[in-house]
């Protein structure tokens, strides 16, 4: 099997497994993924895929040598800086004004931080992988930061897998019994459906909406 045949063999895993992730989300509570999430997915893997198959026809093999090494140490680096970023932005939130309960996939996230933590240690054995290891031990702490996180309104923002401050918010409304609709000042996405509980509805929307009139920009 040729390197892209085994490139494109791991997107192809990864399209299945958010395809599995996308349908799962869907049915739980927090922010709902749309189908123009699988569209924007598939653009970005098949980007990926044809950048690495133009690598590799110009006579740069990233799956081996100091490319690999810097392809793992680089993403390693990332999955740090990410977590880091994601504490931060916690921390720095404000008090606690409604919570809503763990961060959908939080189950999910755990068991794949487990998962990739116990593969790092046959890496890690190997002295031909160490940067994989690294790169692996990075993403299982990334995971965990993300699994422990719950979804709140918080003093500055809206707290869940990512944080997302007053500022970006223009309007909440409600949309359904157990849903409601976020209206977003800028980004790609200007919308926002989250599922919850229907009890907390009215609630969230009342603290949203008055938070983001207290925070116009």
């Amino acid at each position: 099997m040729t390197p892209s045949w085994r490139t494109l063999g791991a997107f192809g895993v990864l399209a299945l497994g958010f395809l599995v992730v996308h349908w799962y989300r869907r049915r739980q509570d927090g922010i709902q993924v749309r189908n123009t999430d699988l569209l924007l997915m598939a653009s970005c893997m098949g980007c990926s895929f044809l950048t690495f198959y133009l690598l590799q026809r110009s006579g740069l093999v990233v799956q081996h040598g100091k490319s690999r090494d810097m392809f793992y140490l680089s993403l390693g680096v990332f999955w740090l800086v990410a977590a880091c970023l994601t504490v931060y932005q916690r921390r720095s939130g404000g008090a606690v004004l409604l919570d809503l309960g763990p961060v959908p996939m939080s189950r999910f996230m755990m068991i794949a931080a487990v998962c990739i933590a116990a593969l790092t240690i046959p890496l890690a054995l190997n002295a031909d992988s160490h940067l994989q290891a690294f790169n692996s031990f990075a993403c299982s702490i990334f995971l965990f930061v993300r699994a422990r996180g719950r979804f709140q309104v918080r003093e500055r923002g809206l707290a869940g897998e990512a944080f997302l401050s007053w500022g970006r918010i223009d309007r909440c409304v409600a949309t359904a019994e157990d849903k409601v609709r976020l209206t977003l000042k800028k980004g790609l996405r200007r919308t926002l459906d989250i599922k919850m509980a229907e009890a907390s509805r009215d609630e969230f929307v009342q603290l949203v909406n008055g938070r983001t009139a207290a925070n116009p920009r």
